[in-house]
């Protein structure tokens, strides 16, 4: 039986208190049965650098039911600053998937990015990730305001750090040694109510890639 890692009830814990770590040269994750990724949200203003801008790289192993964190980009960008860095960390990680929140960036983002890929004769796909409620398929309460889906969108990437038994005790997601006490994790550990969500609402996502890209764990034995 094959399934689709999709998210379920909220974890009442939160996230995990002790990460599972890995070493990116200890690994072959460029490997053609890794599905590699970098996932963005973007700031959302016309002010060159007065938000920030989280880039996360990702390898989803869908054999073995791995999900690898590679690393974080985490910086305030204008738009030229934000283009370059996004492809050359496409290029880093061999990325062949690009991954852009999608609320509010009107062609100030989109176009560049479309143009930019063009520009550098890279073969890379781009898919825009929706903010909606249901594009989490998350149910529940999360609260009201502004952060509700945000609360909502962090369970999603909550749930794949559930244990599935007997195969993945610790759940399915690895952190590369470099994100040890990052952004990403003081943000996962200040959940529900972090100072800034852009880094965890990209690990909120990979679900979302996940169905877009109709990708499936396989049976775990």
């Amino acid at each position: 039986r094959e399934y689709m890692c999709q998210p379920t009830a909220p974890m009442e814990d939160g996230f995990p208190a002790i990460f599972k770590y890995y070493r990116e040269g200890d690994l072959d994750i460029n490997g053609s049965d890794m599905f590699r990724c970098v996932i963005m949200d973007p700031a959302r203003t016309m002010t060159a650098k007065s938000a920030y801008t989280a880039m996360l790289p990702i390898a989803i192993d869908p054999v073995n039911a791995k999900i690898y964190l590679r690393g974080l980009v985490y910086q305030r960008l204008g738009t030229e600053d934000m283009e370059n860095i996004l492809f050359a960390t496409a290029k880093r990680y061999n990325a062949g998937w690009i991954a852009v929140e999608d609320e509010g960036l009107a062609d100030h983002i989109k176009t560049p990015l479309l143009n930019g890929r063009t520009k550098r004769g890279m073969n890379v796909g781009l898919m825009w990730l929706k903010t909606t409620r249901a594009a989490t398929g998350m149910s529940g309460d999360f609260g009201k305001g502004p952060e509700a889906i945000k609360r909502r969108r962090a369970t999603a990437g909550m749930a794949l750090y559930r244990p599935f038994l007997p195969t993945h005790p610790d759940g399915h997601v690895f952190h590369e040694e470099s994100l040890r006490g990052s952004v990403l994790e003081a943000q996962m550990r200040s959940f529900p109510s972090p100072a800034h969500w852009d880094a965890l609402d990209c690990l909120g996502h990979i679900p979302q890639v996940m169905a877009q890209r109709g990708l499936f764990f396989l049976q775990q034995e």
